[in-house]
């Protein structure tokens, strides 16, 4: 038996055992020692105790040891662990006043050397967390008596503590606990509850609720008298998350059938169960009661605004209050089904007599037009008319005749007006129109019997039967007094003639509306003529065919009418049905036809043509005089046309791809171009036909579906779906990749997997992915397919890159990427042979992107396939999908399941599995944690680290953090300050535009200087296209220093994209309203803005003195985030400027807007900016050249420039015999020349001479580049100068020379150097 005793078998001690003695050679036994117990522990003195930690204490194994052996002593003189298996500490030093932990035993805390030891293996008291995780959480868990009074303090503090990571985990812990006071109604005594059970005492709400007695109202005042009025935005923040109410609740109550006594409800024939329920405005039963009882017209006004409240809150264009307030009645007949009622809050507002009238009489609501209703009631908010047209308040004014009227005889009334209007003036009218339709009905059916032709339908519809209908239907005998003015029966004539034609218009409509347009009518036959023998106009065919146009317009519109109220009705009682998507898609293609109605081509032209760097095949078409649609990316073999002066070259086009404002396309042939100066090409046309078949397929192939119109979508949406939410920066498409489709393809000998994208590039993004994950194995390529078209000559050139010709089944596993515009309709044809991607039985169908697909192209193949399981990726707070239609043009996947939260991620209508991906690897901490706590809760980690953050290394006055505001000014009446709109629609601003250009300008500059060799990427963002485009176009006119990339665009163009730098650009419409449906008031838009920066990201919003900056909710809130970090500035644009130029008003001084006239000759601009703006266009001249003060050049001076004007100054010097011509010279050409004395690589006098834009236009003869030192921060800094020794000019760009201007005209003159070192 071995005895060998070590330090861990004292501590921890040690089981009886076997092992083998190499020395003797013999296999030996472990002796059992049981080590130190707590029994041992609790019976030795403390003098023993003292020395047995000094002997732990001595080295760092020993003290490891410890932690979780019962070797202390507590308060009670138990043996006890410092830590618990899991490392949490469970042992506390002693606090005052605090219970329920277990402390040390005072007598151990005397001995220092003991004292020293247990703080060294971490025994300290306990933190607010370790109180409230350890001891008050787990007494609410417990529940029974509580004295939950000193617990609000400790949640707040521990809240205003709390890490941003940590904040919602600790919030989801406590918001159900009750430990918050309240008070009801008339009730003095405190209660204790939740916080989703309270209101916020603001007078709205208690106002409202004063006669609902059993409402909560929070004790804030008590609250805010503890944590003091300073902490008061805290305040409000804590309870804001822990669930406070602050306004009037929609609940949903389940109603009992037998007990409700209502018979309005609705009964159904159902195999199963049966439930009735209905949201109700809470508070509203008691209100309205009190209203009745009391006639109390102060109460009437605050149910009028709190109802204004509410609509503000829950309604939209397309979702009125009775959208939201209404009940279901849900049974089961064969399958479940819904059925809606009108909810009991509904049948109170619109039936009793709450609402007074001009003469204080209380009286229902539909009784009261606009000039009846009391002016006590706000009728001109923007939510009025909503509220007016719930209750059926007329929105016209009554006339004053008719005040007295019944109810009965106003309806008589009005329907007499209806009837008027369409002719029918009397009884005999009336059963003449009722017969017109009888014999139309009677017409109709036999017309479908006979199925006769188009011309022997005309031929009927001409007959004198169908010919008295019409006269009948628009009868307007001419029945006049003897009277009657010549004037009047002259008008009556008039309208008689009038009348006749719309008869005749009518004859020649169709029985059944429709958009299909009738073939073009020709306008004649071919004649001779000429200027001097014009043709004669025969009248009587250009009234024919001007009739026959207007009959097929007329048709048309009356179908898209039809179309339109068939959607908006159901859109109202209920979105999803497949009537409701069949309605809609039929739109949409209409629509696409209705876009090119005149030509089926849609054509851009562009204005540069560049090869992609690395490619041979691949050209990048810039600055397109439209915007570029997303269906180019679908189409195939489109014709390029290059226009080089007088010469056209026309190539083939095999793919392209969009990025932003330009057009990635790659050509089928390189050698097309090869010898072909694209420099030379002054525009490039594409005139590619209409995909409106890609609609009108999948309208197809959603009506073979075979689903009854009422079916719901979303009510019976499959089981097997699973999310994968991946916020901005979190490496979702690398998760697909390697969590998703990698190991589906390494665990399954056999499976078939399809991904589906929005566009060519996600797709393209998606199979490099996979390519560079899999490494040095190439296994891929006998499973990966690329099919469709792709823009990446890597991918084309890859095995994976597969034509329609391949079989793809011979492959036993694979996984197939494309987009989703091709599953409804495209195929492999191997052998000729169609193997369409909806007919193959796919295992898996992944969706990437999902956010931006359009809901009927996700719908359609989650109700065509059948899976094993669909995998949906994206993110629903990004780019929202592109339709034309307004009613869904929202609507995408997860508004339809309502995954609508990253904290709390709910799903209908099964609570779908939901994969979060929480961390982001893109921005630094800074940044991360602006779009974290904007749209996902704050729950977002941060892989990098704030010291990760590329340096710029430009001089500190630029004041550059990694969060920046600028706020620049905007005014209605001040031309470059004004906000516009292009045609109705696009928003640009001016001076925004032209200071972004400028700025971003002037820190390229300093980037390039300061960071020699290294490349920056910046991105300008707008929201608006126009601005985007401003600031584009701007750019393309500068030359950029190599050491920046600068692009601009709307969020379109950098989705998935990101750089080192971003600028926001929220430039406003010329009205900032409220309206959710405003760019700026769109969480996806913001979102997308502020989460593409790396390293800096730059606000550019408007000052505080602009009109309606209040209703920029979700910008403010940026900015408030962003003032809540540590690392921020905030700039005026005019500090800017006064950095810039040293003026502060340098734009507005140095530009000048104007309309266009009707004649516009352009010269040599007088200011440096020139802006003529008209509804479809805007015009910008920029002149760099262009003075801002006049300097006669025949006066030898040297002028320094102000942008206030120029200063000239006398400086006499000496001249060296030939050289004053030379100087008279330069100071013609340059009159803002400054003149210096110079030494180091040159000597002597020369020219400083600041310049904008390209050298290359102000200098053609050679230069040679230098640099002069300069002191700045106890640093030298070498400023880059090109220098023209013959003519004694040194030439330096405005920036730099406005930077160290003072330095540069010192009397001491300035060094050139040749090198930088």
């Amino acid at each position: 038996m071995c005895t060998d005793i070590d330090e861990e078998a004292i501590i921890t001690g040690r089981n009886f055992g076997v092992f083998y003695n190499h020395k003797p050679g013999v296999r030996q036994y472990f002796e059992n020692i049981k080590g130190i117990s707590a029994h041992f522990i609790e019976n030795q003195t403390f003098e023993w105790l003292h020395k047995f930690y000094k002997w732990l204490s001595e080295t760092k194994h020993r003290k490891e040891l410890s932690t979780t052996q019962p070797i202390f002593l507590d308060q009670n003189g138990n043996a006890v662990a410092a830590f618990d298996d899991e490392g949490q500490l469970i042992l506390f030093l002693p606090v005052e006043n605090i219970e329920g932990y277990t402390f040390v035993h005072p007598e151990l805390l005397k001995n220092s050397e003991t004292r020293k030891f247990i703080a060294d293996i971490g025994i300290k008291q306990p933190s607010i967390k370790d109180q409230i995780y350890n001891i008050i959480l787990p007494q609410y868990e417990r529940g029974g008596e509580i004295d939950t009074d000193s617990h609000f303090m400790l949640f707040f503090t521990y809240y205003c503590k709390c890490p941003n990571g940590e904040i919602n985990e600790f919030i989801n812990l406590i918001k159900q606990c009750e430990f918050l006071t309240y008070y009801k109604h008339g009730d003095p005594h405190p209660h204790h509850g939740r916080a989703s059970s309270m209101y916020l005492p603001i007078k709205e709400l208690t106002d409202y609720f004063e006669t609902k007695k059993d409402v909560r109202f929070i004790a804030l005042d008590e609250y805010q008298n503890i944590v003091g009025r300073e902490a008061n935005e805290q305040l409000m923040s804590f309870l804001t998350k822990l669930g406070i109410k602050k306004e009037i609740s929609i609940v949903e109550h389940e109603i009992d059938y037998a007990s409700s006594g209502r018979d309005d409800l609705p009964w159904c024939r159902s195999t199963r169960g049966m439930s009735w329920k209905e949201t109700v405005i809470e508070g509203c039963t008691e209100i309205m009661k009190y209203i009745l009882d009391t006639k109390d017209e102060r109460k009437s006004v605050v149910l009028w605004n709190s109802l204004l409240k509410i609509i503000e809150r829950c309604c939209d264009k397309w979702r009125s209050l009775e959208g939201v307030l209404y009940g279901t009645h849900e049974y089961f007949y064969y399958s479940p089904q819904c059925k809606k009622f009108t909810s009991s809050t509904v049948k109170l507002l619109r039936e009793q007599p709450w609402l007074q009238d001009i003469n204080g009489k209380f009286v229902i609501p539909s009784k009261l037009h606009l000039d009846t209703i009391s002016e006590i009631y706000d009728t001109n908010s923007d939510w009025a008319d909503s509220l007016m047209s719930f209750l059926g308040i007329s929105n016209k004014f009554s006339s004053e005749d008719d005040c007295n009227l019944t109810d009965v005889q106003r309806e008589k009334i009005a329907l007499a007006d209806k009837l008027r209007e369409y002719g029918i003036v009397d009884e005999a009218d009336l059963a003449e129109f009722q017969e017109f339709r009888r014999r139309k009905e009677a017409e109709k059916k036999a017309e479908e019997q006979r199925n006769h032709d188009a011309h022997e339908g005309v031929k009927h519809f001409e007959n004198k039967d169908s010919t008295e209908e019409f006269d009948h239907l628009f009868d307007d005998s001419d029945v006049s007094n003897e009277g009657s003015s010549s004037k009047s029966h002259g008008k009556r004539a008039s309208c008689k003639t009038t009348t006749n034609v719309i008869k005749d218009i009518a004859r020649r409509t169709k029985d059944k509306p429709s958009a299909t347009k009738t073939a073009a009518v020709e306008d004649g036959e071919d004649v001779d003529e000429d200027e001097f023998m014009p043709s004669a106009v025969d009248y009587s065919k250009k009234i024919e065919r001007a009739k026959e146009k207007s009959a097929a317009e007329i048709d048309r519109i009356a179908y898209f009418e039809e179309l339109h109220n068939k959607a908006t009705q159901l859109t109202q009682e209920g979105k999803y049905t497949v009537a409701w998507f069949n309605t809609l898609l039929e739109m949409e293609s209409l629509n696409s036809n209705e876009a090119n109605a005149n030509s089926k081509e849609v054509s851009i032209s562009f204005a540069r043509v560049e090869r992609e760097p690395g490619t041979e095949r691949t050209l990048v078409l810039k600055y397109p005089n439209r915007y570029i649609p997303q269906f180019m990316e679908d189409l195939a073999d489109i014709p390029l046309v290059l226009h080089m002066g007088n010469q056209k070259k026309t190539i083939a086009i095999e793919v392209a791809n969009i990025k932003s404002y330009t057009l990635r396309v790659k050509m089928k042939n390189g050698a097309d171009i090869e010898e072909v100066d694209l420099g030379s090409v002054t525009a490039a046309t594409i005139d590619a036909k209409s995909p409106s078949f890609l609609w009108e397929e999948l309208r197809k192939q959603f009506s073979e579906l075979g689903l009854a119109d009422d079916f719901n979508m979303k009510d019976n949406l499959c089981e097997n779906i699973e999310f994968v939410f991946g916020p901005p920066g979190t490496g979702k498409t690398t998760y697909l990749a390697r969590n998703v489709i990698i190991p589906m393809m390494k665990d399954n000998p056999e499976c078939k997997v399809l991904v589906l994208t929005p566009t060519n590039k996600s797709a393209d993004v998606l199979i490099k992915r996979i390519m560079e994950l899999s490494g040095a194995d190439s296994s891929y390529e006998d499973w990966l397919i690329r099919f469709g078209g792709t823009a990446d000559e890597e991918i084309e050139q890859s095995p994976v890159f597969r034509d329609k010709i391949f079989d793809i089944r011979t492959l036993d596993k694979n996984v197939t990427v494309t987009t989703i515009a091709r599953f409804p309709y495209d195929f492999f044809m191997p052998d000729n042979s169609r193997v369409f991607l909806r007919g193959i039985n796919w295992d898996y169908i992944v969706i990437d992107e999902a956010s931006m697909i359009p809901i009927a192209n996700i719908i359609f193949p989650l109700y065509k396939k059948a899976p094993r399981k669909f995998i949906i990726a994206g993110d629903p707070f990004q780019i929202e999908p592109i339709t034309s239609v307004e009613l869904w043009k929202n609507e995408n996947i997860y508004t339809m399941v309502e995954l609508n939260s990253f904290v709390n991620p709910k799903t209908k209508p099964y609570q779908y599995k939901v994969d979060l991906l929480t961390t982001q690897y893109r921005s630094v901490p800074a940044i991360g944690g602006i779009f974290s706590n904007f749209a996902y809760g704050g729950v977002l980690k941060h892989y990098r680290v704030a010291d990760s953050q590329r340096h710029l290394n430009v001089d500190c006055d630029l004041g550059v953090k990694a969060l920046n505001i600028i706020k620049y000014p905007v005014s209605k009446y001040e031309s470059i300050y004004r906000a516009k709109r292009l045609q109705h629609s696009s928003v640009y601003q001016v001076y925004s535009a032209l200071f972004t250009f400028e700025y971003v300008c002037y820190l390229s500059r300093a980037i390039s200087i300061n960071n020699p060799g290294s490349l920056f990427r910046i991105g300008i963002i707008a929201p608006y296209r126009a601005q985007a485009d401003m600031i584009d176009k701007l750019l393309a006119s500068e030359h950029l220093p190599s050491e920046v990339d600068v692009q601009a665009g709307t969020i379109h163009g950098f989705q998935g994209d990101e750089c080192d730098i971003i600028f926001a650009v929220f430039n406003t419409p010329p009205t900032i309203s409220s309206s959710k449906e405003m760019f700026l008031n769109k969480r996806n838009i913001i979102n997308v803005s502020i989460s593409r920066a790396r390293d800096y990201l730059f606000i550019i919003m408007p000052d505080d003195n602009t009109e309606g900056i209040s209703n920029l909710r979700l910008v403010k809130r940026v900015e408030r985030l962003i003032k809540s970090t540590d690392d921020w500035n905030e700039f005026l644009s005019s500090d800017l400027e006064d950095l810039m130029f040293s003026n502060p008003n340098y734009l507005e001084n140095n530009a000048f807007s104007t309309g266009h006239q009707s004649v516009n000759v352009y010269g040599l601009p007088e200011k440096q900016y020139e802006v003529r703006t008209e509804d479809n266009a805007v015009d910008v001249q920029i002149h760099r050249d262009a003075p801002e003060a006049s300097v006669s050049p025949t006066v030898l001076k040297t002028s320094k420039m102000h942008n206030n004007g120029v200063v000239d100054q006398e400086m006499p010097f000496t001249e060296e015999p030939g050289l004053k011509k030379k100087n008279l010279v330069v100071k013609e050409r340059y009159p803002n020349a400054i003149e210096v004395k110079v030494s180091g690589a040159y000597v002597g006098r020369y020219f400083i001479v600041p310049y904008k834009g390209k050298l290359k236009k102000l200098n053609l003869k050679q230069f040679v580049s230098m640099f002069i030192p300069q002191m700045r921060s106890g640093k030298e800094k070498l400023i880059p100068v090109s220098v023209v020794s013959e003519d004694l000019i040194i030439y330096i760009s405005k920036e730099n020379y406005m930077k160290y201007k003072k330095e540069l005209t010192a009397s001491e003159g300035i060094e050139l150097r040749k090198n930088i070192f």
